[in-house]
């Protein structure tokens, strides 16, 4: 039987959200599809408990890493095996908005001349939606130009909602150079080879909101150097692409927060303001509309160069 999706869950010692996860892709009114639950070497890893979980779905894989080797390759591992044509992954502690969601994903592919697509995601505890209208509006736009400079500002595209055909990832090699960051290099890298990045005008799904993103726990610094190391391969020897010196001191500010994280680089003085404007705005405003508020300002300076 044909296969048309591969949902890839991957997972990493926590799995107390993992049976909504898959109680959410046994809800689908599409069939044609498979699962393959790639684990990173967890140490309370329990195959006999997720298949069981797994009763129900026709076509499942459960897969164990001999050791752990990072988000990057275990995302690769998994796609490697695959047999669909479209590649969804479902965080561990995520799970799909609603019953059509595979669906919609497998019909937005085949009316759309696109190998990647993404789409709105919602939390599951405060239902907040991201990306936020701009944003949605700008990957609607198709403007890669602008696409680019709003992504080195920050990735708003989450990995947890980028849906690619199988073999547009497997002929692009993910980065081995990275560890933890397996999206935010390749959607870089898409962007600046001219790749349309779709977009599904819906939310796909409920995201765990007790993760790195939600601010509850501490970003590792393994994570940390995957970020710093992604300025210096995709963004920085590219900087010339903001023509406002605002511009570019601001993507460097972002560069020299992540080096102080790591081997605690002096503040600069040239960023200072930058630095106590963003620590007024988080007393209002969430991280990503602080971010969304410094591209429209970063915007405001290039226009100028028009």
């Amino acid at each position: 039987m044909d296969i048309k999706i591969s949902v890839i869950v991957l997972t990493y010692k926590k799995f107390s959200e993992l049976e909504r996860n898959i109680a959410s892709i046994k809800e689908q009114d599409f069939t044609d599809y498979e699962v393959i639950l790639q684990d990173d070497c967890s140490e309370n890893f329990n195959e006999q408990a997720i298949s069981n979980l797994m009763m129900g779905i026709q076509r499942f894989t459960i897969c164990r890493n001999s050791k752990n080797v990072g988000t990057v390759q275990n995302y690769y591992n998994a796609c490697k095996i695959a047999r669909g044509k479209i590649v969804v992954p479902l965080s561990q502690d995520d799970y799909f908005a609603d019953s059509t969601i595979l669906r919609s994903i497998y019909t937005y592919f085949k009316a759309n001349d696109v190998n990647i697509c993404t789409s709105y995601r919602v939390g599951a505890i405060t239902r907040k939606r991201f990306p936020n209208k701009k944003d949605a509006n700008l990957l609607i736009s198709n403007d890669s130009e602008i696409l680019w400079k709003r992504l080195a500002v920050s990735n708003f595209i989450s990995g947890a909602v980028l849906y690619c055909k199988r073999s547009y990832i497997l002929s692009h090699t993910l980065d081995s150079r990275f560890r933890l960051l397996e999206d935010y290099p390749m959607i870089l890298n898409a962007v600046e080879s001219g790749e349309k990045i779709g977009f599904i005008n819906k939310a796909t799904i409920c995201y765990g909101e007790e993760g790195v993103s939600s601010g509850k726990v501490k970003t590792s610094v393994a994570l940390v150097e995957d970020f710093k190391k992604n300025m210096e391969i995709n963004i920085l020897p590219y900087i010339y692409r903001f023509k406002s010196n605002f511009g570019k001191c601001y993507i460097e500010n972002i560069y020299e927060r992540y080096k102080r994280r790591i081997d605690r680089t002096p503040i600069k003085i040239r960023n200072l303001g930058i630095i106590l404007a963003s620590k007024i705005m988080l007393m209002f405003v969430n991280a990503d509309t602080m971010q969304r508020i410094w591209f429209d300002i970063i915007q405001k300076f290039e226009r100028r160069y028009e």
